[in-house]
This record gives C-alpha cells, structure tokens and sequence, in this order.
C-alpha cells in the first residue's frame, strides 16, 4: 500500500520549475488474480487527480468509501476527506508523516528505462521498470514526458522525467494496474482545493488504524 500512495504523492506533490499543466486525470484501476480460486476478484475503482499549480485533489471511489485527499505542496501537509456510510470524516497529515510514504531508500529500488513506449490517454509514454531489491515484485511506469513531472523537494519520488499515466504493480499473487483513461486539460476553480462543509474531525483511533493501512 505504501509504494501505490507513494505513485500518486509523486505526481500530486509539485515543487514547478517548467509550466503547469491545469486540469484531470483519470485513473481506472484493475487487479489480476493469477492464483485466484474461482469467481474470486477484486473490484476495480476510479480514482482522479485535479491538479492546477502547488495544489492538487485526489479522489478515489470504492463501492465501500470516498475517499479525497486535498495537497498543498506549499503548506506541506494534507487533508484526508472519508465519507463512510453517510459519515464525513477529516483528518490533516503533516509533511513528517507523508514522508513515511515516500521511497525512503532508494538502494532498495532500480529503475530502468526498459525502452518500450504505448499511447495513453492520447500522450506518448515511455516505460521504466521498478524492481524491489528486497522482494519478488516488481513495477512498471509508464510516463509522459509531455507533461512536466511534479515532485515534492524532499521527498525522493520516482523521480522520472513525465507524469505517470500507467502503474503496474505485481506479484506472484496478484497483479494491479492503474491506467489513465482520460486527460483534460482546463482550468479549475480553487473551491476544487478546500475543505466542503460538513465534514467533523475524524476519532483518533479511526485515524491510527487507518494511517497503520497506509
């Protein structure tokens, strides 16, 4: 779970030296069970990223919560909306906690261009393997270098040269990909990066056994 939210932080985390791209991405995520006993899956989800300057919005439908986490690069922290059974929940993670989430050590993992190259979403991406030194899995991005990559300055990401438009994530049990679907680039209201009423601060002990999923 730490190395797909450490995919998403590396595009939602900006600090920009080149212009910005403003707008959607769209994300649809897919499992493969190779070892699966029969009719056992697991459902596929959505997820988007809105993404205009420092900030960004993160949001994920499941069939059991939504979840959206709002990013401030400039503020060095985050706010986790859930909406749980007709629940709205809030919390706030500080930069020291995000940085759990980053790749803490990059000798635990090689990347290497693989020199492939697919279309996705309409944006020529080129391909670079992501293997765990210290595991039998292994990752697969799939970048543009069309639209400028977005990175947080101390956080060691991926640093790959593009923004990522397709994961792949595998195992011997299982086998994740998230794709983008759809890319729209348009400007975005800042209502997009703030707090709607009616959430209520979420229990601490909600929060710690969440943040241990994390």
């Amino acid at each position: 779970m730490k190395l797909i939210l450490s995919f998403f932080l590396s595009i939602v985390f900006a600090t920009q030296t080149t212009p910005a791209f403003e707008g959607v991405v769209s994300y649809h995520i897919s499992y493969n069970l190779p070892n699966a006993k029969k009719n056992e899956t697991l459902p596929e989800s959505q997820q988007k990223i809105y993404l205009k300057g420092s900030k960004s919005r993160f949001v994920q439908n499941t069939s059991v919560a939504t979840t959206t986490i709002l990013l401030d690069a400039k503020q060095h922290h985050a706010t986790v909306l859930m909406e749980i059974e007709g629940q709205k929940w809030k919390f706030n993670m500080p930069q020291e906690e995000l940085n759990i989430l980053k790749l803490d050590k990059a000798k635990n993992y090689t990347l290497t261009p693989t020199g492939n190259k697919k279309t996705i979403a309409g944006y020529q991406c080129l391909e670079v393997e992501l293997a765990m030194n210290d595991s039998l899995s292994h990752a697969y991005f799939y970048y543009t270098p069309l639209i400028p990559p977005r990175m947080l300055k101390g956080m060691g990401g991926f640093n790959l040269k593009g923004l990522p438009l397709e994961y792949i994530y595998q195992t011997q049990d299982i086998e994740m990909k998230i794709s983008a679907d759809t890319i729209l680039a348009q400007p975005l209201p800042d209502s997009l990066f703030v707090v709607p009423p009616g959430y209520k601060a979420m229990p601490e002990s909600m929060v710690t056994s969440l943040k241990e999923k994390f």
